[in-house]
């Protein structure tokens, strides 16, 4: 029998200002309520609304990270709106988030989106374009166990033994003064520095935060502090890793401001001289 997704019902959940993820929202909570009332009854029907629940749910956060519904009441991802945003029990919750991506892609075969959650989790170390490659080489998924599906992901998972390729340190502004704006910056900021490390799957990139470090400014104007926090993230994905700053905007004038700018430049430049493209670069730094 599959395993029910756990949620914590003592946190009502609350409206979210994107329409179409409310209702997603709402829709989720109907379906796990009335699953969970089936749990009283004969075991072959509560595996049954089980099953159903799962591959629903998942067919859900699918659509939700496609549209990116969950960025306007400032989610990262959807996998932050299923733990955060709805109380749901997060290692089932990424399992139901991965599953979705499979089930929403129109070019996976049967063979593949015939697999639950739990099943699909077991092999997803393969990596999804191998699956399809193997699927469409004849091989029946759908009637493995999960037991054969793990063996099958211990043989044929992607190769991750080698060394990321480590970038250097990057600059990224804050625009804003006070703290609700720097957060929501961040947030904008981080969506695409996730999309362009990886604008396949941007939800598969990972991020570490490091610890902040002070750092140092002349005082030059009022308008400048003699010290501000720079907050540091490492973001891993697609075979590399980018270590990000956060600084906060500092508001400069004339000769200043000159001197901002070819500061820019000079990070622009470097960005290039490591391989970054126009597109990603306005995608990091606008």
């Amino acid at each position: 029998m599959e395993e029910l997704i756990t949620r914590n019902t003592s946190t009502p959940v609350k409206m979210f200002k994107d329409a179409r993820l409310n209702a997603a929202a709402q829709t989720l909570v109907r379906l796990y309520n009335k699953t969970e009332t089936n749990f009283s009854k004969a075991r072959d029907a509560a595996a049954a609304a089980v099953h159903d629940f799962n591959r629903q749910a998942a067919v859900i956060f699918g659509k939700i990270a496609e549209e990116k519904s969950y960025t306007l009441d400032g989610f990262k991802d959807v996998k932050d709106f299923a733990v955060n945003g709805l109380n749901f029990d997060p290692r089932k919750a990424y399992t139901l988030v991965s599953a979705g991506k499979l089930y929403n892609d129109p070019e996976a075969p049967e063979t593949l989106k015939a697999l639950s959650p739990d099943n699909y989790e077991a092999v997803k170390a393969v990596g999804l374009n191998e699956l399809k490659k193997a699927a469409a080489a004849g091989v029946d998924f759908a009637g493995m166990t999960q037991k054969e599906l793990k063996e099958y992901a211990a043989a044929h998972k992607a190769d991750k033994s080698h060394k990321p390729k480590v970038m250097p340190l990057f600059d990224v502004t804050l625009y804003g003064s006070d703290k609700t704006r720097h957060g929501r910056a961040q947030a904008d900021v981080e969506t695409e520095i996730r999309e362009a490390i990886n604008p396949d799957t941007p939800d598969t990139v990972e991020c570490i935060k490091l610890p902040s470090v002070k750092e140092q400014l002349p005082l030059i104007s009022g308008n400048l502090p003699q010290e501000i926090e720079v907050r540091r993230y490492l973001y891993i994905g697609n075979g590399i890793s980018r270590v990000y700053e956060f600084r906060p905007v500092q508001k400069v004038k004339g000769e200043k401001a000159k001197k901002a700018d070819e500061a820019r430049a000079a990070m622009i430049q470097r960005m290039k001289d490591n391989g970054l493209t126009d597109e990603q670069i306005a995608a990091i730094i606008g």
